[in-house]
């Protein structure tokens, strides 16, 4: 796919920032904010279908001379992004699953996304339940460019099945 950066399109009015990182975090992972003995830093999002209020992406470190197949090490600076809902980012899928075109993602508890599923049942079961704060977007790859990580060496900094554009919601 010869992906530079994981941000594909933005207004340009979200927000950008830097914290310290605790574990290894790859461009393009979803990320949360952890505190570690006081001091506010960054991991990857490690709650399997958690609340993802404030959707935060770990960004390529371009300052640096890094892409996307850089990874950050424990204790590094990471550059994050926080897309608003609309704006569209290259994120990391979860090894082994495959994702189509129009698909609602949320986090698989590991800074990758998967497919989404009903976190709670409504009482007539008819319909499923949607929580907005589970939900982290819409797969909008493009027809070949759809992500099949099934197989996929879930280790690899980058692999083109291992990222897949997502429209926040």
């Amino acid at each position: 796919m010869g992906i530079s950066t994981i941000k594909v399109l933005s207004t340009g009015v979200s927000v950008e920032g830097e914290l310290k990182g605790n574990g290894t975090i790859k461009p393009g992972h979803l990320l949360e904010i952890y505190n570690n003995s006081g001091v506010e830093t960054v991991k990857v999002h490690a709650t399997s279908g958690g609340d993802v209020c404030g959707k935060m992406f770990a960004l390529e470190d371009a300052l640096q001379g890094n892409d996307i197949t850089d990874a950050y090490s424990s204790g590094d600076n990471i550059k994050f992004w926080v897309p608003l809902p609309g704006e569209i980012v290259y994120a990391r899928i979860a090894n082994g699953e495959t994702i189509n075109y129009g698909n609602k993602l949320m986090s698989a508890g590991d800074g990758t996304l998967k497919e989404y599923s009903a976190q709670s049942t409504p009482t007539d079961s008819s319909s499923e339940t949607i929580l907005p704060n589970v939900m982290v977007g819409i797969a909008r790859s493009n027809p070949g460019e759809i992500a099949d990580s099934s197989g996929d060496d879930s280790s690899a900094v980058e692999s083109p099945n291992y990222m897949c554009k997502v429209q926040i919601i």
